[in-house]
């Protein structure tokens, strides 16, 4: 099906700027490029560096006081670095806000980023291979897109779940399409304005 294994990555942060905000959850999952199927999954929780804001503790639900014991955030990278693989394709929903926090994380420790700049962004995907299918949601939010394929998910956001819901929706949304990439094409010239 894909050419490299994927690894679906999610963070919970004390805040949404990459570069002042930090970790407080890291979670992943491996998926074989043939089947999909999950090899095998990471989650830790990380000691804040920074206060966590109180719109990160409505959206996860986590306090300082309960991650006071986490371990530090280069002991977590370091242990992630030893579970994913570099060559995997990084993927997500909003995969981009996920990286950035990586990112910033990795170059806070002096560990190199080690995955290249491909990523599969779920969001993204279901916008089109939806579309390209005529399905039109209200947005494409994981809540919404969980709701949509029938996959039952907590109101809080943890990130080992959210992984584990991503995965089944990047599942579902290839088995859409069915390999066949020309629903795809003729989706695109059509957004594009193309025919």
């Amino acid at each position: 099906m894909l050419i490299k294994d994927v690894l679906v990555i999610d963070v919970e942060t004390t805040g949404i700027d990459p570069m002042s905000d930090t970790l407080v959850q890291l979670a992943a999952l491996i998926l074989d490029k043939k089947t999909l199927d999950v090899c095998r999954e990471f989650s830790m929780f990380i000691r804040p560096e920074t206060k966590i804001s109180e719109s990160a503790k409505a959206t996860h639900g986590l306090e300082e006081k309960a991650l006071r014991h986490a371990e530090k955030s280069c002991t977590v990278l370091k242990k992630f670095q030893n579970f994913a693989p570099s060559t995997a394709l990084l993927s997500g929903h909003n995969v981009s806000f996920d990286v950035n926090f990586l990112k910033s994380s990795y170059g806070r420790c002096n560990l190199t980023f080690p995955f290249d700049y491909h990523t599969i962004d779920i969001w993204s995907i279901a916008f089109f291979i939806l579309g390209a299918s005529g399905i039109k949601l209200e947005t494409y939010s994981l809540s919404v897109l969980s709701n949509y394929f029938g996959i039952p998910r907590r109101e809080k956001h943890d990130a080992l779940e959210d992984v584990r819901v991503s995965a089944r929706i990047l599942k579902y949304l290839f088995d859409l399409i069915g390999g066949n990439m020309e629903l795809i094409h003729n989706h695109l010239e059509q957004f594009r304005g193309v025919k």
